[in-house]
């Protein structure tokens, strides 16, 4: 079975006719096909996640924060990672940003503590403030009211204003009552496109591997295979 890389993934040549042989197979009465896929795609992906750990390890505190949200995904159709939602800027961190745009700053979310059993209010905990980018030309007014009309959690990801813990989003202000508007605040790395360069440390882990997940695969299909197929 031959494999090449296409950009930033691994195009297993032949691998969809393979899955539908498979599936062929536990329909027929072999009911373990399947599941020794998933597996085999599950071991890829985990070899991948480790890889990549590594390689976020040197790209700075976003990257390693994101890179430990990944976890592998047993799934039927290929070697699968998800980002758990638990790091809203994953894909800041892995992929960068553009540079110097002009951001309109949102208001930081104030925590209140718990109350202390002296019945004194605890200690309150205000979280980092987050910018919307606006673009060139666009109107600031429209910007700030599509942000507002906006709910989100305490970690910043955006949500229905039905789900449980939803706060409105405001947008801050400085002392004179205008809008807080900066330019720049570049806290990810410069975007470096998404072609065959895309990416800081998951895309780079794929493409420096690409031989290595290549013959995983050729050696977990030859064992799926070889039961089927003993001569």
């Amino acid at each position: 079975m031959a494999y090449k890389s296409v950009d930033a993934h691994v195009n297993v040549v032949g691998l969809r006719e393979f899955q539908k042989e498979i599936k062929r197979l536990a329909t027929d009465g072999d009911p373990k096909g399947l599941e020794q896929f998933k597996e085999a795609n599950y071991k890829v992906a985990r070899f991948v996640r480790g890889k990549a750990l590594v390689a976020a390890g040197s790209k700075g505190k976003m990257a390693r924060k994101a890179a430990n949200d990944m976890s592998a995904v047993r799934s039927g159709v290929s070697a699968q990672l998800k980002a758990n939602s638990h790091v809203p800027y994953f894909g800041g961190a892995e992929f960068g940003a553009k540079q110097n745009l002009r951001r309109l700053v949102k208001q930081p979310v104030v925590h209140a503590g718990r109350p202390k059993k002296s019945g004194l209010p605890g200690k309150t905990r205000t979280s980092r403030s987050r910018a919307t980018v606006v673009r060139d030309g666009e109107d600031i007014g429209k910007v700030q009211r599509r942000v507002e009309a906006q709910y989100a959690t305490k970690s910043g990801k955006t949500v229905s204003p039905r789900e449980a813990g939803a706060r409105q989003v405001k947008v801050a202000r400085r002392a004179n009552g205008g809008l807080h508007v900066v330019k720049g605040w570049n806290q990810f790395k410069p975007w470096k496109g998404n072609g065959h360069q895309a990416g800081y440390w998951l895309m780079p882990t794929i493409r420096d591997n690409i031989e290595n997940i290549g013959e995983m695969y050729q050696d977990e299909l030859e064992k799926i295979m070889r039961p089927a197929f003993p001569e």
